[in-house]
């Protein structure tokens, strides 16, 4: 060490010389540590693109390979199979809807229909009222059997 060095530790004294020395001594380890981890980090970044070129490299062999090639009938097959599969949701789409208002159509008209009986079921009973037959139609005495059968 300088003499220079030498003195200002002096200064320091003891304690604050020990703490500056273990200061930089952290330093220097904890840049070490943050090197090699770039450097790992780096290694696995280069070795992931080798696996990813390799891998690149293998399809662009499988193409050039005659029995490997996609051609143009292939391709015709598949937008072939695909407007099939295209033009068959859109029926079912259209079927779906169609299905849909008639199970709208349906519903209406069993209500209607549900509302036409009950009208029918309480003319009869008033009519029952009326004529002093009571439980001719009903025999259990139940005024919602007409609900419920």
């Amino acid at each position: 060490m300088s003499e220079e060095s030498t003195r200002f530790l002096d200064k320091l004294g003891p304690t604050l010389a020990s703490g500056l020395i273990i200061a930089f001594l952290s330093a220097t380890s904890l840049g070490a540590v943050a090197i090699r981890d770039l450097v790992v980090a780096s290694n696995v970044d280069i070795a992931y693109l080798k696996s990813s070129l390799a891998d690149l490299r293998s399809e662009l062999e499988k193409f050039k390979s005659p029995g490997g090639r996609f051609t143009a009938e292939d391709g015709a097959k598949h937008e072939t199979r695909i407007e099939k599969l295209e033009n068959f949701a859109s029926k079912c789409q259209e079927s779906k809807i169609r299905l849909d208002i008639e199970v709208q159509n349906l519903k209406e008209n069993a209500q209607e229909i549900c509302g036409n009986i009950q009208g029918c079921l309480r003319e009869i009973h008033q009519r029952e009222l009326h004529n002093g037959n009571t439980g001719i139609t009903n025999p259990s005495g139940n005024r919602s059997w007409n609900k419920s059968n």
